[in-house]
Order: structure tokens, then C-alpha cells, then sequence
């Protein structure tokens, strides 16, 4: 699937993002949506300057950033395809709907450390710290 080393670096957006699933937060603005994805960009971008011999498994839970990140066209970044989905909040009835998410807590699961990114407007979750147990890989949080 990836075929290299790895680290899964994941962003739990809440309700921050105009396509998000979660209740906990207002959307944010056009112009401060923008600032986030471009901050979050820039992050992704310093961070291969840390970790320039792997890939990242980017996750997240809105279509929003997937689609961004995608835009960055950057040979380092691997995505899941799929629409991301919240186990709690999503009432399909149609298995392949979770697909995404299963792969996703796999993937993170064997990478080689496993981070959590996350600004003072966005939640802590816990799913990839989780992942990163059952595989015994290194997680941390960080805040940016």
C-alpha cells in the first residue's frame, strides 16, 4: 500500500470545517478556514524537513483538508481514499461506509510513530493515540 517507512500524522477538525460531521464547534469564517488549512499546510511541509525519509499517512476527519492536502501534490503524502466518516455519528446501514476509518486505525497502527496535530480551535481525539497502543508505536500530540 505505502510501501516505505511511514509516520501517520492525524487532524481532527470538530466542527471547525464547512463539511464537518462533529456538533462541538462553530464552522469557522471563509477567510479563517483558509488560514487554518494554510497553516496546517505549512505544517505538513516543515514537519518532511524533521522527517525527510518517510511518508506521511495523512487522516483526518473532513473532506475539506483531504482535498487540500491532495492540492499540495506532494510525493511524501498518502491519503486513504474514501470519505471520512465517524463511527459514533454516522447511522449507515452499508458496511464499506467505515471502510475508510478501519484502514485508517490499521495504517496508524503500523506506522512507525504516530502523531496527533492540533490547534487551540481543535479537539483532542483520541482514535489515533488508540491505533498507535495496539500497534506499540510512539504517539504524541502536538500543538501548534
Amino acid at each position: 500500500m505505502i510501501n516505505s517507512k511511514y509516520i501517520s500524522i492525524s487532524f481532527h477538525f470538530c466542527h471547525l470545517l464547512s463539511d464537518s460531521i462533529d456538533e462541538y464547534m462553530q464552522e469557522l469564517t471563509n477567510i479563517k478556514e483558509h488560514e487554518l488549512l494554510n497553516k496546517l499546510g505549512d505544517f505538513i511541509e516543515k514537519f518532511h524537513i524533521i522527517y525527510p525519509c518517510y511518508k506521511f499517512l495523512i487522516c483526518t476527519n473532513s473532506a475539506t483538508y483531504i482535498k487540500f492536502v491532495k492540492n499540495m501534490d506532494l510525493k511524501y503524502i498518502y491519503i486513504i481514499p474514501g470519505v471520512p466518516v465517524h463511527i459514533d455519528q454516522t447511522k449507515s446501514t452499508d458496511m464499506t461506509d467505515y471502510m475508510k476509518t478501519f484502514l485508517e486505525s490499521f495504517l496508524i497502527s503500523k506506522a512507525e510513530k504516530v502523531f496527533l496535530v492540533k490547534t487551540n480551535k481543535m479537539r483532542n481525539s483520541e482514535f489515533p493515540k488508540v491505533a498507535s497502543i495496539i500497534g506499540n508505536k510512539p504517539f504524541e500530540l502536538i500543538e501548534i
